[in-house]
């Protein structure tokens, strides 16, 4: 039965519930009151809504150093996005693909102007062009709720 529960000074939803457990080939009976506190949601959402805000910032200034000194290879580009997924925490709510479209340029093979009649033979350059593939929860309400789910329950063991 969820009940409203005085806790800090507020109204919170509760419930308790029978709990018992195994110590020392002993058992122990207890009651296990939940409860949910709407002041640690409101600081994990605002907290998720950071760090959320954050990592697509960083997305978006690594995606404009791609191609760059450091972020030319595949590898690099990779272990950039993971070091930001890392910092943030924020992996279970991002996913990315780094997709390489090269991009082929023709220049001659030797120099100067080619003898009449002559055609002027020419080499195939490809250069690697990364590109990066965001694909992250629009919405910051599924997000909240998967961290609802895991983290403003509350457990206050009580003997019977």
């Amino acid at each position: 039965m969820i009940t409203n529960c005085s806790y800090k000074n507020k109204l919170n939803r509760g419930f308790e519930t029978p709990f018992s457990f195994n110590h020392n080939q002993k058992e122990y009976e207890i009651r296990m009151i939940i409860l949910f506190d709407q002041g640690l949601a409101s600081r994990k959402r605002h907290a998720l809504n950071n760090r959320v805000e954050k990592t697509r910032q960083a997305f978006a200034d690594l995606d404009a150093r791609l191609n760059a000194y450091r972020l030319k290879s595949k590898e690099a580009i990779e272990k950039a996005c993971d070091a930001v997924l890392r910092k943030y925490q924020t992996a279970d709510f991002f996913s990315y693909i780094i997709s390489n479209e090269p991009i082929v340029t023709y220049k001659n093979k030797k120099r100067g102007c080619p003898a009449k009649g002559e055609k002027q033979e020419q080499i195939d350059i490809v250069k690697d062009f990364f590109y990066l593939l965001r694909d992250h929860i629009s919405s910051i309400a599924l997000s909240v709720q998967f961290v609802l789910q895991k983290l403003n329950l509350f457990s206050f063991p009580m003997p019977f």
